[in-house]
């Protein structure tokens, strides 16, 4: 089915809340206003905000930007994810001290193995690309 499981050792992808939040890119890249928006987004899902819609999400972490770089807060606690949203507490003060040049290199994880493609594909009985989309 074209599916990837690690075998062997914790530290993974595919680990646990704690080992993912240890995982970091080799060679990052600067954040461009996108990357920084997606990684907002990212981390707002670790609150279960992720029924709301994108922006609210934004919106939500813009409300407690002040919160989010102040770890003595205790927000991050209060997350479905803490460990996942204290690593975006790091990489978000990384960036707030100098947004230009902040190499960002916190893994932002996607499943899009259900998506809206392959549901398409499925109704209009369109094979070739079914066979693309997994």
């Amino acid at each position: 089915r074209g599916r990837v499981y690690c075998q062997g050792g914790e530290l993974n992808f595919q680990g646990g809340e704690l080992a993912r939040s240890l995982l970091l890119f080799k060679k990052g890249n600067v954040l461009s206003e996108n990357g920084l928006n997606s990684l907002k987004v990212y981390r707002a899902n670790a609150f279960e905000l992720n029924k709301l819609s994108i922006t609210k999400r934004l919106e939500w972490v813009d409300q407690h930007f002040s919160k989010i770089l102040n770890l003595n807060s205790g927000l991050w606690r209060k997350a479905n994810e803490p460990m996942l949203f204290l690593a975006f507490c790091f990489e978000l003060q990384g960036y707030n001290k100098d947004p230009l040049n902040f190499i960002s290199s916190l893994p932002i994880y996607l499943d899009a193995i259900c998506n809206g493609v392959q549901h398409l594909a499925a109704m209009i009985s369109d094979f070739d690309l079914a066979s693309k989309v997994n």
